[in-house]
């Protein structure tokens, strides 16, 4: 193994570490997003516009990003109104 001047920080291997742990935290969110973007559409489907509204909420709170649930969760808020 090579010797490692830098600062811990900067070693690759605690570099791979905080990489694997943000990737974690990330799925989690984008896993809520899915399952509250899945609620909210049962919740229309059921007639519960209020309780769709929340879940759609939920879902872009939890996960904003572009595509996926943030995405589908946007656009049936845009349809449902405020």
């Amino acid at each position: 193994m090579q010797a490692f001047s830098g600062s811990p920080w900067q070693a690759p291997e605690s570099q791979a570490l905080f990489r694997n742990r943000l990737e974690g935290v990330a799925s989690v969110g984008r896993q809520e997003a899915n399952l509250n973007t899945l609620r909210g559409m049962l919740a229309l489907e059921a007639g519960a516009i209020e309780s769709a509204q929340r879940a759609f909420r939920d879902a872009v709170a939890a996960w904003n990003g572009d595509g996926g649930p943030a995405t589908l969760a946007r656009h049936y808020l845009e349809l449902i109104g405020p």
